[in-house]
């Protein structure tokens, strides 16, 4: 397979907890597979429990590398206050991508775009 990339697409989060900000909080997330390139999404001002971000972005993975069996999708949410712009991780979740790319390993399939949820 060699180097191929991987698109990712942040669409939302469900269910964040407000804390005692008297402002409608924003909701921002980041998003990486390599530390070294991290993307950060678009801010949700809405100020409800369930922002949308929609945000769409790419790494290059390389199949050669003695991590790639590691590999994982991390992921941050922050609250933002609107009027301080204080910042504060609210959460984080991490995604093993083993799974997902052993499944086009050595495949014929790879060679073709796929699109998984």
């Amino acid at each position: 397979m060699g180097k191929f990339w991987v698109e990712i697409c942040l669409i939302s989060a469900r269910g964040l907890t407000r804390t005692s900000s008297l402002w409608k909080l924003q909701w921002f997330a980041v998003g990486w597979i390599d530390p070294n390139n991290k993307y950060c999404t678009k801010v949700d001002a809405s100020g409800n429990a369930n922002p949308t971000w929609k945000t769409k972005f790419s790494a290059l993975v390389d199949e050669s590398d003695s991590r790639f069996d590691d590999l994982a999708l991390s992921i941050e949410v922050y609250s933002r206050d609107p009027v301080f712009l204080k910042e504060r991780l609210q959460g984080t979740a991490s995604v093993g991508l083993k799974e997902f790319l052993d499944k086009y390993k050595n495949s014929s399939e790879a060679l073709k775009n796929v699109e998984e949820c």
